[in-house]
């Protein structure tokens, strides 16, 4: 089985009705889950326009990233309603944090599903304050992190369910820095399971991704063309199609079985042996 989680980044556009619209959106798309951020603009970085402040390439060049931030965060009291909606559609509410300010917050939302985005993978006090949380789950992405980072946490949540995201730190990601191989590689060298947030901009990766056993697939997904996120998110019908497809291959992936199986060679075979046999 697998995890198909939209996530919602920058494309609400800080509107509490387009934040709905993702909602429903995502579940008409057949999502499991849908993400939201919480942030604080300066709980993220300095309000400079200055190196390394400001973005140098990709979509969001010339901007620094206090306006980044600041064009993208959620309004905190919206969350409760926002996981309300997404639960009645029958999908999970998976919130992503960054400081832990916020993560004081999580007992108070009910959240039981937490992603902590790879450039935080190192933030010990965050990890802790989300370790420390009644979330029974945690989904962490390494783009960003370092093997050891990688190992700090998972000590730090071995109290959680924890399951590692392969991701390429690029929005949109190119194909040949995909690196699906980190799939089976993590899954290998940490014994966790472990899914894709994906950045690319077609389905390839979700599904090779799928096929290599992946348990949760992460995609962004966008209303229109006018978010932050708009270069890499996908409209709904693409993400429907990303979820037709990769319910296809998990079923297409089966489960290891040497019994017989019903086909037209065996039905050939067992005839010619009645026919021997008369």
């Amino acid at each position: 089985m697998v995890k198909l989680i939209a996530e919602t980044g920058a494309s609400h556009r800080q509107s509490y009705a387009r934040s709905m619209a993702l909602i429903h959106a995502s579940y008409k798309a057949g999502a499991d889950a849908v993400k939201f951020s919480a942030f604080r603009p300066y709980e993220m970085t300095l309000d400079k326009d200055e190196s390394p402040f400001v973005i140098e390439s990709g979509p969001w060049e010339g901007l620094t990233l206090y306006s980044l931030y600041q064009q993208s965060a959620l309004c905190y009291d919206w969350i409760p309603d926002l996981k309300r909606a997404t639960e009645s559609c029958g999908m999970e509410f998976i919130l992503s944090v960054y400081h832990p300010d916020t993560a004081a917050l999580l007992n108070d939302w009910g959240i039981r599903t937490v992603k902590i985005a790879s450039f935080e993978s190192a933030y010990t006090e965050l990890l802790e304050a989300v370790a420390d949380s009644r979330a029974t789950e945690v989904i962490l992405s390494t783009g960003g992190a370092c093997e050891e980072d990688v190992e700090r946490a998972v000590k730090i949540f071995s109290r959680k369910k924890l399951t590692l995201l392969h991701c390429v730190s690029a929005y949109p990601s190119d194909d040949a820095d995909m690196n699906l191989c980190m799939i089976a590689a993590m899954r290998e060298r940490f014994g966790l399971p472990v899914g894709l947030s994906d950045h690319s901009t077609g389905l390839t990766a979700p599904v090779s991704a799928v096929a290599m056993a992946a348990t949760v697939i992460e995609k962004h997904i966008k209303l229109d063309d006018e978010g932050l996120d708009a270069a890499f998110a996908v409209f709904p019908d693409i993400f429907a199609a990303m979820v037709a497809a990769c319910r296809q291959a998990v079923a297409m992936i089966g489960t290891p079985c040497y019994t017989s199986k019903k086909s037209y060679h065996r039905d050939m075979i067992e005839g010619q042996m009645l026919r021997k046999v008369w």
